[in-house]
């Protein structure tokens, strides 16, 4: 928003207006740490604030919290303002999983505050949502298979999941992705770069990828949807905290929240 005091004569005085985050205003994080890449965005109002993407372990015994409060410290904010915590609940890593919602857990009870459940197919779609094209979200689940999502996008609306979340080998997600005789599709995720060249050899002209690799998760997106949901009351039960497995031995098998 507009800096206040900037009125009429400021220009003259040389204070020009800036757009400046209102600290009064409510700020969400968003938290992903259910892939090899953990993901992490700060918005406040209609301000992104900041977001980090870092490649690594938790050997180092740091833990998702330490990583949250670096990120809000260097934007002059602390965890005390944060207004509604939005985490990914799967699918991906079974331990990252659980950190994550543990992580988004402890914030909810020591600040009072909501923490809202998203799929980890969400933010790769946020990602490249102004595509104009439908996005075959493709992560690589390990053991041959893939996590996979399929979205609807078009400039300006937030990107619609079509169907359910599901993991599958590459070659019968590649083959029903054929099947919908689509002129283009976007492919993104570690998967699809994994097996890219499977994906070319089923899909053919279709498949648009990212030339440069993988760009990772967008989680501004889902930061902004948490605050909407906020300011509209959280009546949505869509956005729970139940983690997501889609394997049997990594948890009780819980079906996708409906919609996206």
């Amino acid at each position: 928003m507009t800096k206040q005091g900037a009125g009429p004569g400021a220009a003259a005085r040389g204070r020009l207006p800036r757009i400046e985050a209102d600290p009064s205003r409510p700020l969400a994080l968003a938290l992903d740490s259910s892939g090899p890449v953990e993901v992490l965005a700060v918005v406040q109002g209609p301000l992104v604030l900041g977001q980090i993407q870092a490649r690594r372990s938790r050997s180092d015994g740091d833990t998702l919290v330490a990583s949250a409060t670096r990120l809000l410290a260097s934007l002059g904010r602390s965890v005390q303002d944060v207004s509604v915590v939005a985490c990914v609940i799967g699918p991906g890593a079974f331990t990252g999983i659980r950190v994550g919602i543990a992580t988004a857990e402890g914030l909810s009870d020591g600040l009072g505050i909501p923490a809202l459940g998203y799929l980890a197919t969400d933010g790769w779609a946020w990602a490249v949502r102004d595509c104009g094209a439908e996005v075959a979200v493709t992560l690589d689940a390990r053991r041959g298979e893939v996590y996979t999502a399929l979205y609807e996008t078009a400039a300006g609306v937030p990107p619609g999941r079509v169907g359910e979340v599901e993991l599958q080998s590459p070659r019968d997600w590649f083959g029903r992705l054929a099947e919908r005789g689509l002129d283009r599709v976007r492919l993104v995720g570690d998967g699809a770069l994994l097996y890219a060249d499977l994906a070319r050899e089923v899909l053919g002209e279709a498949v648009w990828m990212d030339p440069f690799g993988s760009r990772g998760p967008d989680l501004v997106g889902i930061a902004q949807d948490a605050l909407g949901r906020l300011d509209g009351g959280l009546e949505d039960p869509k956005h729970t905290l139940r983690p997501l497995y889609l394997r049997e031995h990594d948890g009780s098998r819980s079906p996708a929240p409906s919609g996206s």
